[in-house]
């Protein structure tokens, strides 16, 4: 018995020495990762806000100057320009109280910068610890989180995909489907799966008007953002409706006898710079 215990010990390695540089380096890191998440939500409110936008267009100025430019309490101005500068986002000459908005720093973070303006997806942050309480209920009690409670998704995602899938829809997204541009152009059915508020299919529809579109989305909030887009465009032959996948495919309708009809299914990373996937899910019904 004695031998067993002392062979098991034996076997047992010594605890790993504490590494004190290791610790230090994972300290510091998660220090940064504190500060890039506070850096998070100020990019977030700077662009919301449209304080990069008002700067990209002002020399030095001041934090009243800045306010009142962008019709904003000064006080309020003042505290996100100290997280900025403290950031390395903005530039600070404390000789005459001054405020720069460099245009390196520009080139990433304003609405004039897009397909570039990372100050988009900034938003997706704060959009996400929202809820968490929700996700912390649900680690003790299973289920999920429902969609509506990530307030202000269909918003932020509209903005993304206005810079990283609509400027390449035409020109890489549609080409995945051999010959599809053609059928478009000569009238076809598309049902988009999962369509947000509808920019994509706006915009095929500006190309493409022999063409009808049916665009469904388990959101309602998207849904009636879409439907009055799309008539004070006049975009007639385009249908928006509050829906899940199985009726989906039954509100696309039966094709005609004299039709035939074929799937085809686009997917497209649409901005290799964030990794941000979008889809469009077509169903088209030829016209032969």
């Amino acid at each position: 018995m004695f031998y067993l215990v002392s062979a098991t010990e034996d076997l047992v390695p010594d605890p790993a020495p504490f590494d004190h540089s290791r610790a230090a380096a994972f300290e510091e890191r998660l220090v940064g990762v504190l500060n890039a998440g506070a850096l998070c939500l100020m990019t977030s409110l700077g662009h919301r806000v449209g304080l990069f936008d008002v700067m990209a267009d002002m020399p030095a100025a001041s934090s009243e100057a800045i306010a009142a430019r962008s019709g904003l309490n000064e006080r309020y101005v003042r505290e996100w320009l100290g997280a900025m500068v403290a950031s390395g986002v903005v530039d600070y000459d404390p000789r005459d109280g001054t405020y720069a908005f460099p245009r390196e720093h520009a080139a990433f973070l304003t609405r004039a910068a897009t397909p570039a303006n990372l100050a988009v997806f900034a938003q997706y942050i704060p959009l996400l610890g929202r809820v968490e309480d929700d996700v912390v209920a649900c680690f003790r009690l299973g289920g999920g989180v429902p969609y509506a409670r990530f307030e202000r998704f269909h918003e932020v995602m509209a903005e993304d995909s206005g810079q990283t899938v609509l400027p390449v829809l035409k020109s890489h997204i549609l080409p995945l489907v051999p010959g599809l541009d053609e059928r478009l152009k000569d009238g076809i059915r598309i049902l988009d799966v999962g369509c947000g508020r509808g920019r994509a299919l706006n915009l095929l529809a500006t190309w493409f008007p022999n063409s009808s579109f049916v665009g469904i989305d388990l959101s309602e909030e998207a849904i009636k953002f879409a439907r009055p887009t799309r008539w004070t465009r006049g975009f007639w032959p385009i249908c928006y409706a509050a829906s899940w996948f199985p009726a989906c495919i039954s509100s696309v309708g039966s094709p005609d006898r004299s039709r035939r009809c074929s799937a085809s299914a686009v997917f497209s990373c649409a901005s290799a710079r964030c990794c941000a996937i979008a889809f469009i899910v077509c169903l088209a019904l030829s016209t032969k």
